[in-house]
């Protein structure tokens, strides 16, 4: 069962605070966020202290003592003692803590527990003793027991304060902090008057645009580049770390906010919020033939950051609420704007620097909504600086050479070659030659050797023929 908060008001807290720690599975502890012990002082109850009996406002309350090296479970009434069972005894302990809900904001609840049964998880912790209510079922005219159960397996029984002496039980309610399970935080006012703004510089990319046509063209080039944002909603006490929380916009929203006006997203509670934004952008720049441009996208960061009201809402898995008003401090790291600039103009034949002037344009701009504005980069520069035009071009890879290579990548041919270096006709034999069908016929210098020696011996044979 579910126990409501009551309290009773006080102007502060006392000097010593303590969190509670509780039980978590695999019998493992850990300190609560929602519970706090608080020294008793001056025979006043802390603001959000819990009372035994929630339709007991005035008390007794929970509280906690330290006896023979035990912190001890048992009740207290604003003027104290700390009254707690220690085995067949009460104790009356003068310095004690009151259990205290931090800024109101826990929930706590009651589950039945018996000496057959395993402890249940997430139960509160002084920290050696459990604090438990019996019996499990409330009986006409017979209150429930305050009291406390040892957190070892071993220990089976709960000891109990009855009036003015001490009782056991083998079954009882042991107490539990029940975590919601998400947040919500709407009604957000950030105190414009108390905020601060810095804004910084940063490089987001380099680039080069370069016009090889031999006209005047548009030159386009898309680059990519991450902007990484960072918002924080603060840390209050009383509300758990990491908590899934989906936030609306606040009213009157600054410039730059992690959302558009009117609408919410979702963020983890308590801790910095970091996103990467992978964004692309077609740089464009008309240029003259045979000019390039050395240009940078640069950035400007904003931080902001201000304290903020809003209302806090925790969510629990049976589907309760608890909201609350709350105060906190906002930060917000976010790129606020994006502008290329074109430095540098040079002649791509000799990499000379052209009398351009350098110039910058606007391409993306945080607003309330978020809404960027872009403009086009695609102004023509005139200049009277002329570039003479390459006076070689590119040819297909694929086009049929018109001409032998003048060289001949053969052992042999080349020494003929070699030998024949010095005659007038010896390139005529590196060169293709019409024939006589008009088609193209290629001739060696071994082809040339080859057909004089047939010559020779011809000649020779006739010789002999004639004289013969």
């Amino acid at each position: 069962m579910a126990v409501a908060w009551a309290c009773v008001a006080w102007g502060g807290r006392a000097g010593a605070t303590d969190m509670v720690r509780r039980l978590v599975p695999r019998d493992k502890t850990e300190t609560s966020s929602t519970l706090e012990w608080i020294m008793a002082r001056g025979g006043k109850v802390p603001r959000h202290a819990l009372p035994v009996h929630p339709q007991e406002a005035e008390g007794p309350f929970w509280c906690r003592g330290r006896h023979h090296g035990f912190h001890l479970a048992g009740i207290a009434y604003p003027e104290g003692p700390c009254v707690v069972p220690f085995l067949a005894k009460l104790r009356k302990i003068d310095k004690f803590d009151f259990l205290v809900s931090v800024n109101g904001s826990a929930r706590i609840a009651f589950k039945a527990w018996d000496k057959f049964t395993v402890k249940p998880d997430y139960a509160v912790l002084t920290p050696d003793k459990m604090l438990v209510l019996a019996p499990p079922e409330p009986l006409p005219d017979v209150p429930q027991m305050p009291g406390h159960l040892g957190t070892e397996r071993r220990d089976r029984e709960a000891f109990l304060v009855d009036g003015d002496g001490v009782k056991t039980a083998s079954a009882a309610l042991v107490m539990v902090e029940v975590e919601p399970t998400e947040y919500t935080l709407t009604d957000i006012l950030l105190e414009a008057k108390r905020s601060r703004i810095t804004k910084s510089h940063v490089l987001l990319a380099n680039l080069t645009l370069e016009n090889e046509a031999e006209e005047e063209v548009e030159v386009s080039k898309l680059e990519t580049y991450v902007v990484k944002e960072q918002h924080y909603w603060g840390q209050v006490k009383g509300t758990v770390r990491a908590l899934n929380t989906t936030i609306t916009s606040p009213q009157d929203p600054p410039l730059a906010m992690p959302f558009p006006k009117d609408s919410s997203f979702t963020c983890q509670w308590g801790i910095a919020n970091n996103k990467a934004h992978v964004n692309s952008l077609t740089v464009t720049r008309r240029l003259p033939a045979g000019v390039g441009v050395e240009a940078t996208l640069d950035g400007t960061r904003r931080y902001y950051e201000a304290p903020y009201t809003a209302t806090i809402t925790a969510h629990y898995p049976d589907g309760e609420v608890n909201e609350r008003r709350i105060e906190a401090l906002h930060t917000h790291k976010a790129l606020e704007g994006v502008q290329v600039t074109f430095h540098r103009f040079y002649n791509l034949t000799t990499g000379d620097t052209l009398d351009i002037a350098p110039s910058n344009h606007t391409v993306f701009q945080l607003t309330t909504t978020t809404t960027t504005t872009t403009t086009t980069t695609t102004t023509t520069t005139t200049t009277t600086t002329t570039t003479e035009p390459p006076t070689t071009t590119l040819q297909s890879i694929t086009e049929i050479p018109t001409e032998l290579p003048t060289e001949i990548n053969n052992e042999v041919t080349q020494l003929e070659s070699k030998s024949h270096s010095k005659d007038t006709d010896s390139v005529a034999f590196q060169r293709a030659q019409e024939d006589t069908n008009g088609g193209r016929t290629y001739t060696t210098p071994t082809d040339r050797l080859l057909s004089a020696l047939a010559s020779l011996y011809t000649t020779l044979v006739f010789r002999y023929y004639v004289t013969h």
